[in-house]
């Protein structure tokens, strides 16, 4: 099974990334279950030009979930492998996420944890003119954020094209993209999909597209991260 950041011999990931983008911006029919249609906010994501901090490869990818059951417990991680792909759709499911497409029952006995986000590992490309290149950290957001769609089989891949969106994903405290003060201030929808059946970490960064202030987060009192959004809304917006 290939690594993150890895050379494969078998796929060209880049490419597959794009042409499967590509064909969600024109077909957004092809996902789903036919019965949810996309909102302006995902067809502006699906069509949304490419940014400079995301190389649109396997360096950039759906990392982990780190969940705490109670408010005094311990926040354990669960990463988010090919191994673990079915085990972590069901927890953020349980967990607020919506699904379209899969089958991914929520049982009585299922466990709701007080705390739970999402973490989108970052590798800024080391071509990226600035201070930030080379920088890895991650983009985090919350499963109520999230939503899974079953995708169309491609002959090319011999994979499903499913995907993720997670929206408002913010710079996490750990690594050193929350230095970026062209990151960091801002909050983004992220779209990932499933290229490959070979990465040990299949959820790629396909899209992303900024989403408005990192301080507009203090307008959602569910969010975890409102205080903080207060407290760089008191800093004049700066991470």
């Amino acid at each position: 099974m290939a690594q993150p950041g890895q050379a494969n011999n078998v796929i060209n990931v880049h490419a597959l990334l794009v042409r499967a983008k590509e064909v969600m911006a024109t077909n957004p029919d092809l996902w789903g279950d036919n019965h949810q249609s996309f909102s302006q906010r995902d067809s502006d994501l699906f069509n949304a030009p490419p940014v400079d901090f995301i190389a649109y490869d396997d360096t950039s990818y759906l990392r982990k979930i780190v969940h705490q059951l109670r408010p005094e417990s311990l926040t354990p991680t669960t990463k988010w492998t090919k191994t673990n792909d079915q085990r972590c759709k069901e927890m953020v499911v349980a967990n607020g996420a919506r699904s379209q497409g899969f089958f991914l029952p929520v049982y009585p006995h299922t466990r709701r944890y007080h705390d739970m986000k999402v973490h989108v590992r970052i590798l800024v490309p080391e071509t990226r003119p600035g201070a930030i290149s080379g920088t890895t950290g991650f983009l985090w957001s919350m499963p109520d954020k999230m939503k899974l769609i079953r995708g169309p089989y491609d002959l090319t891949s011999g994979t499903n094209w499913d995907a993720i969106i997670i929206y408002d994903c913010t710079a996490s405290p750990e690594g050193t993209l929350q230095l970026s003060f062209d990151i960091a201030p801002r909050k983004w929808d992220v779209l990932l999909i499933q290229v490959s059946e070979t990465l040990e970490y299949p959820w790629l960064v396909a899209g992303i597209r900024d989403s408005g202030s990192f301080a507009d987060l203090r307008h959602d009192p569910s969010d975890p991260r409102q205080q903080r959004a207060l407290e760089s809304l008191e800093r004049g917006g700066r991470p």
